[in-house]
């Protein structure tokens, strides 16, 4: 799956933003991946919370959820999930639990690292698109956002999208924010 299932928009204006999960648990169940494709047919953020609340997850998942002016965030392990009312213009979410549930999983660094930095870029600067450029083209730290392939790490940044909820638009980039140009998709 290039670039993966880590974003999409549905023609009801629901937009599902996906990082993976390190958890220590999983089962056999329901792969985390139709269980995202799913969501891609309800429309409202209602619909999806039910799919993902379903009992027979085979893993864990972390999905963003954002309708009109509501956004949530819902971590989930094979066995318990947690919905995490987004209350403020910035939220950020990398591969590690903000929840309760991080006692079911790993705080990888590189992921950690990610979300600090994105945070830092939020919180001090206002928030627009140059402020999420930024972000997404980051290269500082041992673990950069915008990430390379190298000699030493094969993990690399696919694809990059910026969604526009109002106006069912998405802008993609093929690989690389930092050297690719944002094309932009709309569903209207």
């Amino acid at each position: 799956m290039l670039p993966g299932s880590s974003v999409s928009l549905n023609s009801f204006g629901l937009v599902q933003g996906i990082n993976s999960l390190h958890p220590r648990e999983t089962r056999i169940g329901v792969p985390k991946n139709f269980i995202s494709r799913a969501i891609l047919e309800v429309d409202s953020i209602k619909g999806a919370l039910k799919i993902i609340k379903n009992k027979e997850r085979a893993s864990a998942y972390n999905h963003i959820l954002i309708q009109n002016n509501e956004a949530v965030d819902i971590e989930t392990t094979a066995n318990d999930y947690k919905v995490l009312k987004v209350k403020e213009n910035v939220f950020v979410h990398t591969n590690h639990y903000l929840s309760k549930l991080s006692k079911f999983g790993e705080k990888p660094l590189r992921s950690e690292m990610r979300y600090n930095k994105a945070m830092e870029v939020l919180r001090n600067n206002p928030i627009n698109q140059k402020a999420v450029l930024s972000i997404l083209s980051n290269h500082e730290n041992q673990f950069p956002i915008c990430h390379h392939k190298t000699k030493l790490d094969s993990d690399v940044t696919l694809a990059s999208f910026i969604i526009d909820c109002k106006n069912l638009t998405m802008q993609v980039t093929n690989g690389n924010p930092c050297k690719n140009k944002y094309e932009t998709y709309s569903l209207n």
